[in-house]
Parts: structure tokens; sequence; C-alpha cells
């Protein structure tokens, strides 16, 4: 991958973009389509980390410093606790710390502490997700009322949080993937000859080759920035503890949300890479 951010970013679009023209619909595969987009990001910051720790090469400024931005605005005071549970996943699996913050005029947001690159991800995500979920949950809750006669804001909720409790699972297996691969080139050309991703298997075949030692070292380095990005948060807000996930009030909306990502093979969803 060429190490232009830029670049990184604009790949995760058109992914993504692929996806939303593929008319996605579930939740398993609005998850799939996120997972595969945050394999993007990762293997743009580890095989950054590799060159830069090979090479011995000081981060660049931009690489370790920690700034807060908003990633997610609210049209009212109301917090969404499917949305923040959604801004805690992608925050956990890009380095960042993230938060419910009151802002002007009654509205809020979701902000967070990180590097600007990683913060332009999730905003990027929290986007695109947030839009899939709604998508999702307006067509649940129609079939629910043809089915009962109502479906209740309290269902409709409990749904987003189980489509977005599988999203977050993908986007832990994404992040696990990514580093996993990184320790073992064999297992990388594995997963891209099997979900057919010809251009992954062009970069492995052109990749240089790295120690483990020198790819522990990058690994490092993005955990460290994860801690930087906790104690920076910390320190201006003096916050006693991690995001709190809320849960469902209805179990049953909940499951529907969740139950199609079940089932889903990522590395077979060769219609998305």
């Amino acid at each position: 991958m060429e190490l232009d951010r830029d670049s990184a970013i604009e790949r995760v679009k058109k992914l993504l973009e692929r996806g939303r023209l593929s008319h996605l619909d579930t939740s398993a595969e609005a998850a799939a389509a996120a997972a595969m987009a945050q394999r993007l990001i990762e293997r743009f910051n580890i095989d950054k980390l590799l060159l830069t720790t090979q090479s011995q090469q000081a981060e660049a400024p931009e690489d370790v410093t920690v700034v807060e931005e908003s990633v997610y605005e609210f049209a009212g005071p109301r917090v969404l606790s499917w949305a923040l549970n959604l801004v805690s996943s992608l925050g956990g699996v890009n380095g960042c710390k993230v938060w419910y913050r009151t802002g002007r005029g009654g509205n809020g947001s979701l902000a967070g502490a990180g590097r600007p690159a990683d913060l332009a991800a999730i905003r990027y995500m929290m986007s695109y997700l947030c839009n899939e979920v709604n998508r999702l949950a307006d067509r649940a809750a129609r079939e629910q009322r043809s089915f009962t006669g109502s479906a209740s804001k309290s269902w409709t909720n409990s749904f987003k949080l189980g489509a977005v409790s599988t999203i977050g699972m993908r986007l832990e297996e994404a992040h696990r993937q990514a580093r996993e691969e990184a320790k073992s080139p064999e297992l990388a050309y594995k997963a891209a000859i099997e979900c057919g991703d010809t251009e992954r298997v062009l970069e492995l075949d052109n990749a240089p080759k790295y120690e483990l030692a020198v790819i522990h070292s990058a690994l490092a380095k993005l955990d460290d920035r994860k801690r930087r990005a906790d104690e920076w948060a910390n320190k201006q807000y003096k916050f006693r503890s991690g995001v709190s996930r809320p849960g469902a009030k209805s179990y049953d909306a909940f499951g529907k949300g969740r139950e199609a990502g079940k089932s889903v093979n990522l590395s077979s969803n060769k219609r998305l890479t």
C-alpha cells in the first residue's frame, strides 16, 4: 500500500461505496463491509510503521500529535446509545479515546482524542455506518409493523444496538486479523487468495520482508498511540472510566439486529473486495 494517507482513505471510501451500491440488505453485510474497510486502515498504519521502524526513522510530528476533534454530531441533546456503542468500537480499534460531550445550543456530539488521521478515519466510518444502521433499522421496523402492528422507538433502538454489536465484533476481528497477518506473510497471502483480493496479492508479492522484531516494534507503536490518547484525554477531563455501553430494552429486537451477522464469513464475501 502506498504510504499516503489520502490514498488510503480514498480506497476505504471506494470500498464502502461499492458496498452501498450493492444494496447491502443485512447488518451482517454492513458489518462485513466495515470490517474490510477497517482492515485497509489497519494495513496502512502497520505498513507505514514497518517501513519507519526498519529504517530507524523517527515518527513524523503528525504521527505523534494528539488532538481533540468531534467525530459525530447529534441534532439534539439526547445521546444515541447505539451511536455511543459504535464510536466506542471504532475508537478502540483506531487508537483513540472517545466520549460524549454537550455542545452549543443544547446539541451534543461524540468527541475523540488521537492522531488527526485516526480521527478522520473514525469520522468517515461513523458517517457511513450510522447511515447504514438507520437504513437497516427503518426497514426492520416496517417489517415488524407489518407482522405485529407496531414497532416502538425502544424496539428500533434495540435493533440498532444489536446491529452495532455485530459491527463492533467484526471491527475487532478485522483489527486482530490485520495484526496476525502482519506477523505472518503466509497467513496474509492465504487470506487474500481466499477472498479474491487480487490487489492485496500483488501488494504482498512486492512487499519487503521484515524481521519479527521489527513487526513487534511497529505493533507496539500502534498500541502506544492509544495509550497516549487515553492519557491526554484523562489529563484534560479527568475521566474515571471508559465509555459506558448502554444495553438494549427489547431482547427480541436486539436479537434480530444481531442474527443476520452470525453466519457471514468475511473471507468468502467476494462481492465487496
